[in-house]
Parts: C-alpha cells; structure tokens; sequence
C-alpha cells in the first residue's frame, strides 16, 4: 500500500523549461527545443500507468527504466522521432539532445531526494539518491524560474548556478548538522550501528532519521533550528532467521529492492505467520507511506 505524493510533475515541468529556455529559442509553441525539454522532462512519469496493474507494479518499476541513462535514451529517441513530424526542418540530433537534457534534469533531482533512481538500469537496478532535498522543493523551483527570466544574461545564469550549488552545499551541512545531533542525544543510551537522514515532508529545517541498533530500529524527527530530536517511534527487530526467510520471499525482495531502509513485524498465528513490510523513509500523516503484508505459512 503507498500514500502521498511523489516530486508533483510542475516541480519537473518548471526544472524542463528552465533547461529548454537556454536553447536560445523563443518561449512558447514554436520552439521544439523547449517543448522536447518540457515534455522530456515529464515522461519520465509516465510509468504511472503501471498503477493500472495496481501499486506493487508500480512501486516495483517507478524510478526504474524510465528513470535510467538508457532508457532516457530510448525515450528521447522516440518523442524526438515524433517531434520532427510536427517541427520539419529541425535537426533530429540537436532536437533529441533538449529532450534527453530534459528527462536527465529529471532524473537528477528525483536522485536529490529520498526515493532516488536507478540511473544505471538494466546494469544495475541499485536507486541513487543523495537524499537533499524536499519531495517539493522551493529553492529548486525559484532558481529554475530565474533562469527563464535570466536566459540572455549568460552572467546571471552562472550566478544562478552558482547560486543552486551553494544551496545544495548548505542543505548536506545541514544533513551532517542533523547527523551530529542525533548521534550526540542518542549515544550513550543505545548502541547504534548507523543513522540514516532524510529530508521531512513536513519542514524546511526539519529531518526524518532512523537510527539502527541491534534490537530496535528507532524512527524520529530532528530540528536542526532549536536542535529539537523527537523519537517518533521504537520498533523491536524479529529474530534474524525470521527475517531472513521473509526477505528471500517475493514480497520480501521487492520491498528490498524498492527501499534500503524498511522494517520487519511478524505476529505468529495458527498457521503460519502474518508479516508487515514498512518503509521508513517517509512519514506523513501519522503513517509511514509504503508498506506491504503478506502471510507465510
């Protein structure tokens, strides 16, 4: 089952536009280059039709194939091979470029926060993700505006770049800031393997963090503000074996494969087991967003 919103497609659409503005053409219609880009930077969502099939084939195959160099690729060869009907005249390489630079810009904020993508497919289905920025990012959205304005003004686009550059720097001090003060209210009390930080849904200064121990998986929020750390929750670990066995199941390697970062409950009944899969990387609402059940006999 998965609940919320993923990067909304006019975060992507306005990242797209900013890309396609710097081909120097006009900014409406009659500019290919700037509606490959647009387009390009959109389609990569087109894998939401998979929700058709229902959500495991769709939580399976987001961010996968479309999201790759190659399939980006194949994609940016196709569209380009409709948009030369409609726009005769222009060069099918030069056409094809905007659109793959598109369904890269794309890809490559999607890989700035928390899902991440798997930008190497079919050679690897391993997700990237640097695990900076909100679902929704304003300062993305700002500088990507500024570029349209600004596309004439080569200065000024450096300076916007620079500008992005310097946001993305200040966002990971603040990840190693949120790191420093989970670490410091929590060592001593637990033994702690790792600690993952990821950008809240819900605050610009705020992180989600999950802090590992051998018997408990620790969930929670951290403001790096008022160096606040809330415990959200403390969900005790099954047995390994157990564990084990229900990650080798279909289920199990799927909820792998989507999220490096999830957590096991089993409660043992008459016959078999009933199993809860939970990814902890996102928590809106009173509920963590993706999570799967299964039963074992």
């Amino acid at each position: 089952k998965e609940g919320g919103v993923f990067m909304d497609p006019v975060s992507h659409g306005i990242v797209g536009a900013a890309i396609g503005s710097l081909s120097g053409g006009s900014l409406n219609l009659s500019n290919p280059y700037l509606v490959g880009s647009v387009i390009g930077a959109v389609i990569p969502d087109g894998d939401i039709i998979l929700r058709l099939k229902g959500n495991y084939s769709y939580l399976k195959n987001h961010r996968g194939a479309s999201h790759s160099l190659f399939g980006l690729a194949v994609i940016s060869a196709l569209l380009t091979c409709v948009l030369i009907k409609i726009y005769s005249g222009y060069n099918f390489i030069s056409l094809m470029f905007w659109v793959f630079m598109g369904g890269l810009s794309h890809s490559l904020t999607d890989m700035l926060n928390s899902y991440g993508v798997q930008l190497f497919w079919p050679k690897t289905k391993k997700k990237f993700s640097l695990s900076l920025l909100m679902l929704v990012d304003l300062p993305l959205i700002i500088c990507s505006i500024l570029v349209i304005i600004y596309r004439h003004n080569i200065k000024g686009i450096y300076i916007i770049i620079a500008c992005f550059i310097a946001y993305l720097i200040i966002r990971a001090l603040m990840r190693f800031k949120a790191i420093s003060l989970i670490r410091k209210n929590i060592q001593g009390k637990y033994s702690i393997i790792k600690v993952n930080i990821l950008p809240s849904i819900t605050g610009f200064f705020r992180w989600d963090f999950i802090v590992w121990t051998p018997d408990l998986n620790i969930t929670g929020t951290v403001n790096i503000i008022n160096s606040k750390v809330v415990i959200r929750d403390k969900l005790k670990k099954i047995e390994k074996d157990l564990e084990k066995k229900f990650m080798h199941s279909p289920a199990g390697k799927f909820f792998k494969e989507f999220t490096p970062i999830y957590h096991v409950e089993c409660q043992e009944l008459d016959r078999g087991y009933w199993v809860k899969y939970t990814d902890l990387r996102y928590y809106f609402k009173n509920n963590y967003m993706h999570h799967a059940i299964a039963y074992f006999d």
